[in-house]
């Protein structure tokens, strides 16, 4: 078999860049302040604008549930809804990545019993996010548990599929040399070439 240079120079440069997830991206609190003034005075639909004009406030938790508090003072319940259950929905992804990076830094330090419980936690907050799963695969490939990287891997075919074919996750398993194998496990599960 002939050696692919190119594949061992990208999986060095990716464990050499590897890092864990960031955070979600916040609001400034001086807009967040600001919208809350006006939300305070009754002027709702001023600090829905003030709120939706700041960049990245859709990944903010904090601004989605100002804009269920002005909802909710406009009397628009539904919306308020809506926008209070993104607000938790985010909360519990950013928390998901926080619990993906403490199983990394369990993985880093080979306490994979803590790694594990972090990361089934992380996939129990938010099944949809990549990280958790790779955390799953990489605790039980480095352990050599192979059956548990197969269970984990028909888990995600049958419940998290869209996991799958998410980049972060196919960049993962070809890169990540704590998932040396995974690529071909999941070729002959699903019946792909790799």
């Amino acid at each position: 078999m002939p050696v692919d240079l190119q594949a061992i120079v990208r999986r060095a440069n990716w464990q050499a860049n590897k890092r864990t997830l960031p955070a979600f991206r916040r609001v400034a609190a001086e807009t967040l302040g600001k919208a809350r003034a006006l939300h305070g005075a009754g002027a709702y639909e001023a600090a829905l604008d003030t709120v939706r004009s700041a960049d990245g406030w859709q990944a903010d938790s904090h601004a989605w549930r100002l804009v269920g508090l002005c909802y909710l003072g406009l009397n628009a319940h539904l919306r308020s809804i809506e926008a209070f259950e993104q607000a938790r929905d985010l909360d519990a992804a950013e928390l998901a990545k926080d619990e993906v990076n403490i199983a990394t830094a369990h993985i880093a330090a080979h306490d994979y019993e803590r790694a594990l419980a972090a990361a089934l936690h992380a996939r129990e907050l938010a099944p949809e996010l990549v990280g958790p799963h790779v955390c799953l695969l990489a605790i039980h490939n480095r352990r050599e548990r192979y059956d548990e990287v197969e269970r984990t891997l028909a888990d995600i075919m049958t419940k998290n599929s869209s996991v799958l074919a998410e980049r972060e996750f196919l960049e993962r398993v070809t890169n990540d040399t704590d998932l040396v194998g995974v690529a071909d496990r999941i070729a002959r599960m699903t019946g792909t070439k790799t």
